[in-house]
């Protein structure tokens, strides 16, 4: 209830939910009768990698199948996101599906190899399957670094291109810093706004949307379940700057922010002792703007 009142006050129009934990964390199912919970749209967040990984008593389709049952059942609920009429589903590292670098990402390959001719018609058949009552789902990917690939050698994207051009959107994650790296704000805003240029370039040339995330900075150095030592310093000030360099290569109306409440990885907006609510205030005067 705090969380919600907080976000709404100070300007945040929508929430993601992380339904990828689906049998392991509490659920946005169990409080959907909760008033305050309605008072704020809410978006669906997938990531299709970590869900693979568990169960290991299901089969890559059965998992697949029991996913999206569950996003089906999540945008019929009567404050999802819509965005141009449509529900919004969010997919975490999408791109996980063409990498091949684990064994897993590559059975995964041979999954959808096998099933589909393509990795556009893996790509539609997400979106048929997520389509209720005659809408269409608006499908966005959050990716990492593919603006600097893109700008390097977009022939190196073969895969992701072809099953991200079938979506609707593309968003970044953090892409840099590397493992064990502490990256000074000005080097890392450096190297995001090459990102976001290959990021928007990318969309453009695709038909697709290209909405980025900004962030007030990263710290997983204290994280020991999937940290890497990696620190930009956070503040409201980087926070400041990521949003003006977003608004600089965003092609809509929106800006997506990382997080309300990752502590895990240093860049969550909600209130702290030492700087109140100055990530908030720095959201609400940007929205303002």
């Amino acid at each position: 209830r705090r969380y919600v009142d907080l976000m709404r006050g100070f300007g945040v129009t929508n929430m993601r939910f992380n339904i990828t934990a689906l049998n392991r964390s509490p659920s946005v199912f169990d409080v959907e009768d909760d008033d305050i919970i309605r008072e704020i749209d809410i978006e669906p967040v997938y990531g299709i990698a970590n869900a693979m990984g568990w169960r290991d008593n299901l089969s890559i389709e059965e998992k697949l199948e029991e996913d999206l049952d569950r996003i089906n059942e999540f945008i019929q609920m009567e404050n999802v996101a819509y965005r141009d009429g449509r529900p919004v589903v969010n997919f975490w590292g999408l791109d996980w599906v063409t990498w091949g670098g684990n064994e897993l990402s590559s059975d995964f390959i041979d999954f959808v190899e096998s099933e589909w001719e393509s990795f556009e018609e893996f790509s539609q058949y997400l979106r048929s399957r997520l389509t209720t009552s005659g809408t269409e789902p608006y499908l966005k990917a959050d990716v990492s670094n593919i603006g600097h690939f893109y700008r390097e050698n977009p022939s190196y994207l073969e895969r992701e291109t072809r099953l991200l051009s079938e979506l609707d959107a593309i968003s970044n994650w953090f892409g840099a810093p590397e493992p064990n790296t502490e990256i000074s704000r000005e080097d890392h805003l450096e190297y995001q706004e090459d990102n976001f240029e290959g990021f928007r370039d990318f969309a453009n040339d695709n038909n697709l949307d290209f909405i980025p995330v900004a962030y007030p900075g990263f710290d997983d150095r204290d994280n020991n379940c999937w940290g890497e030592d990696r620190y930009i310093s956070p503040g409201p000030e980087y926070l400041s700057q990521m949003l003006e360099l977003a608004d600089n290569y965003r092609t809509t109306n929106r800006i997506d922010i990382a997080s309300l409440n990752d502590v895990g990885e240093g860049h969550q907006i909600l209130p702290t002792e030492d700087e109140g609510t100055a990530r908030l205030e720095v959201l609400r005067d940007f929205h303002q703007n």
